[in-house]
């Protein structure tokens, strides 16, 4: 199965819920148009998070091993992708819709 995006999430401020959008311009060396860390200077700013990524199957896995509720944006990560292994992804180039990327990980053991 080709690897697709199955959500697009944004917050205009740090600690807004997530808002799921049809689409989203990315900006260079910034992030997402209208995201929280899509700013140059400004204090949800960090230029290794411009653009976070999550597997669906992960938040399925994390929602059927915790009982909690990962969908709609609530797993704080902007796209959600299926049938991409992102940690495979690592220091590459990869191309999300017109825009390239380069796949850097965080781990997140906190929220789980």
């Amino acid at each position: 199965m080709p690897g697709r995006i199955e959500g697009i999430f944004v917050a205009t401020e740090c600690m807004d819920p997530l808002e799921s959008v049809s689409e989203v311009r990315a900006l260079p060396g910034r992030g997402l148009s209208g995201d929280r860390y899509c700013s140059e200077f400004g204090v949800g700013s960090d230029p290794d998070r411009q653009i976070t990524l999550i597997e669906a199957e992960a938040i399925e896995s994390a929602a059927r091993d915790t009982g909690s509720d990962f969908s709609e944006g609530r797993s704080q990560r902007n796209l959600v992708t299926r049938y991409i292994r992102l940690l495979d992804l690592i220091g590459c180039r990869i191309t999300v819709g017109q825009s390239r990327c380069v796949a850097f990980v965080t781990v997140l053991l906190a929220a789980i």
